[in-house]
């Protein structure tokens, strides 16, 4: 019987011991069976401090998948940013290898997510399946690795990483230190367990040499655990981390010559087909415009090309003082307020109106294709319908006139075609890389960029130059006009001749108050035009009251011809630099 007691307690100490030696073991004692998905079998890393403050690491991770099926690779995220309690710190990082531990390269995807401060290298081809093990080496070098304390440098380094989502069996890393740091003038620290947990069971450390140290996993690191290590060494082992402009932006520093480029081109194209001849002339008054042009030829050339809505209100009152039209001024009272219209009525011969240009005869049959009269408001929308059309047919007219070049509107609208190609492309560049400020800056300013130059494009003949020169002399004499009082008087119906050019100008009320001064009030009013009739209201006519309804008739127009709005220690476990994670797919 006493033989019996003392053979099951023998069996019994024997299980005990088998039970603590698996608890200790520094990686599982039994195989994994049945696996189903990724776990890393094996996870080896070097790490060396270089006397730049950088560090080279070198992993090699044997990863298994056992049986599974439609699986490719593994992928490793590491920090870029690292958050701490003195601000972000960059930690750039400058990938040198993704190979087999053969040294047969990998195909790999590099994913930058700068809101996030995080680098991805998704490892494997999405056309190849992989089965059981496969290794991977992960060769990179991380800039300002080493924290500058006070009175120590240090490397506070997350060996692992605490962001895994696949579990690792067996780890170990070797840390070389800078040469003078060795054992007696370094302390270290580490910790282990989930993030910020200060535990000491998953792993171990010793000195492997002078300056190296060794650290070892005791157990399996499941998902979210991992190691982090503090070595303190003596100050002056490493130089200072100096950061260039292309560690501050890594390599999104390149997008900050994507506006120059685009700079460079598009100012090379308008050299080419936008430059206007340079007439280094003194302006001179001019008494009238330059070749007898309409108002609208002389809108769009001084314009480069362009129409404005306030062109067409010009081109309308030029008709008016031509006698094709006559402008009404109706007030409608609706309870407490009066609401102004204005209504158009056609007086023009057929003669009359064979004789107008193609824009001209555009607007004047949009005017009253309901009929005649018509009023303003009840035009809604009908001249944006026609703003391509009469943009077109005055550009026609100023190219065949001989007074621009068509090469230069061609130009342009291939610049403004390819601004949705730029745009496309840099969509799909988005897919593979994650948008900084300074791309988004980049892109916008290159946008603005390319559409400042289409616009500038259309390029103006040496006779078209003349013409400018003397539109620009015309408005210099209409705005000085009371220098040269004798042209007034020999000039018969100036007001109206050069009333539509004032529009084109912008000055309307200073024309009219210009004219005002020179003839007098009792004259103005004794010759008030025949072609605009005032609201009841009015009192006569007034050349002030008459300008401000002008204004206030090219604002119902504008109206008319524009679009409506288009309408966001003091450590734990994952701290310091390096961590990330990782997983399968």
């Amino acid at each position: 019987m006493q033989f019996e007691f003392f053979g099951r307690k023998k069996a019994f100490l024997l299980a005990f011991l088998f039970l603590a030696l698996l608890a200790v073991s520094p990686r599982p004692i039994f195989a994994r069976e049945g696996v189903n998905y990724w776990y890393i079998k094996d996870f080896k890393s070097e790490l060396t401090v270089n006397p730049d403050s950088s560090l080279t690491v070198v992993e090699r991770i044997t990863a298994d998948c056992g049986t599974c099926v439609g699986k490719h690779g593994i992928f490793r995220i590491l920090p870029t940013v690292l958050n701490t309690t003195e601000g972000k710190i960059k930690t750039p990082v400058e990938l040198l290898g993704i190979t087999d531990f053969s040294g047969q390269p990998y195909k790999y995807q590099t994913i930058n997510d700068h809101s996030q401060g995080t680098v991805t290298w998704k490892i494997g081809d999405p056309n190849i399946t992989v089965r059981g093990e496969n290794y991977y080496q992960i060769s990179y070098r991380v800039k300002n690795a080493i924290r500058q304390q006070e009175k120590f440098d240090e490397l506070y380094w997350n060996l692992t990483g605490n962001f895994w989502d696949i579990d690792i069996d067996n780890f170990t890393a070797n840390i070389t230190l800078p040469a003078g740091a060795n054992s007696q003038n370094t302390k270290v620290e580490y910790y282990t367990g989930y993030f910020g947990e200060k535990n000491h069971d998953l792993a171990a450390y010793e000195w492997t040499g002078e300056r190296t140290l060794r650290f070892s996993s005791l157990k399996t690191i499941y998902t979210r655990e991992g190691i982090t290590a503090s070595a303190a060494f003596p100050k002056g082992l490493v130089a200072p981390y100096v950061p260039t402009m292309a560690d501050y932006f890594r390599w999104d520093f390149l997008w900050f010559l994507l506006p120059i480029v685009v700079f460079i081109f598009s100012f090379r194209l308008w050299k080419k087909y936008g430059d206007d001849p340079n007439l280094k002339k003194a302006i001179m008054p001019e008494y009238e415009p330059p070749d007898n042009l309409g108002s609208l030829e002389v809108g769009a050339l001084r314009a480069n090309g362009t129409v404005k809505n306030n062109f067409i209100t010009a081109a309308i009152i030029k008709m008016a003082c031509d006698k094709l039209l006559v402008i009404r001024e109706i007030e409608e009272k609706k309870f407490l307020f009066t609401r102004k219209d204005f209504e158009i009525e056609k007086t023009a011969t057929e003669t009359q109106i064979a004789g107008l240009l193609p824009p001209e005869r555009k607007i004047f049959d949009t005017l009253f294709e309901k009929g005649s009269p018509v009023r303003i408001s009840e035009l809604k929308k009908d001249f944006l319908a026609i703003l391509d059309y009469i943009k077109r047919a005055v550009q026609d007219e100023l190219v065949n006139g001989g007074y621009m070049e068509k090469t230069g509107f061609t130009m342009g609208v291939k610049m403004l075609l390819a601004v949705p190609i730029f745009l496309i492309v840099l969509f799909f560049i988005t897919k593979f890389y994650s948008p900084s400020g300074l791309f988004a800056f980049s892109s916008l300013f290159s946008f603005l960029i390319i559409i400042m130059f289409a616009s500038i494009m259309p390029k103006r003949t040496l006779k078209g130059a003349e013409a400018v020169w003397r539109i620009k002399g015309l408005k210099l004499y209409m705005e000085s006009a009371e220098k040269d009082r004798q042209r007034f008087y020999e000039t018969e119906g100036i007001f109206d001749k050069l009333l539509p050019y004032a529009i084109v100008f912008g000055m309307t009320k200073q024309w009219a108050e210009k004219v005002r001064q020179i003839y007098g009030d009792e004259y103005m009013r004794a010759h008030a035009p025949a072609w605009y009739v005032a609201s009841a209201s009015g009192g006569g006519f007034d050349v002030n009251n008459f300008a401000s309804e002008i204004d206030h008739l090219s604002s119902a127009i504008s109206q008319s011809a524009s679009p409506s709005s288009g309408a966001g220690g003091g450590g734990g476990s994952g701290g310091g630099g390096g961590g990330g994670g990782g997983g399968g797919w």
